[in-house]
């Protein structure tokens, strides 16, 4: 069985129609919350548009209510889909990470390169969305 469907009613810390707000039990940065639909599927396609938005909709809730009472540095707002990206749980889950200096924590976005995307790179990228 899944961990966040079987999840404790204590880690709730906000909670709409499609939605809930957990408290992450793994911790990162000055304090650390999950994202997660109410209904169990692996991935941000599989969502209805009113999950959706009823999702990313609690996303922006909950980061307002921390941003006024904790005034974190900063907050890195995430989801891993797949084991390769990370995701360790088959459950759509958001990481929403407060952040604060000399937290113990690294940016996970690799260091940006100087190189710079060529025309034809564009246009092959292009090409795969027909834009």
């Amino acid at each position: 069985m899944c961990v966040f469907c079987e999840t404790n009613g204590d880690l709730i810390v906000s909670e709409s129609k499609n939605s809930l707000i957990l408290i992450n039990c793994f911790p990162m940065g000055k304090m650390s919350l999950l994202a997660i639909p109410k209904r169990h599927v692996e991935s941000l396609s599989e969502l209805t548009a009113e999950e959706l938005n009823d999702f990313f909709q609690s996303i922006v809730l909950i980061e307002n209510k921390v941003k006024a009472v904790l005034r974190p540095e900063g907050i890195n707002i995430f989801i891993n889909e797949g084991e390769i990206a990370g995701q360790t749980v088959n459950h759509l889950h958001c990481h929403i990470v407060f952040r604060g200096k000399n937290d113990g924590l690294k940016n996970f976005m690799r260091k940006r390169e100087k190189k710079i995307i060529t025309p034809a790179k564009i246009k092959k990228i292009k090409n795969i969305f027909k834009l």
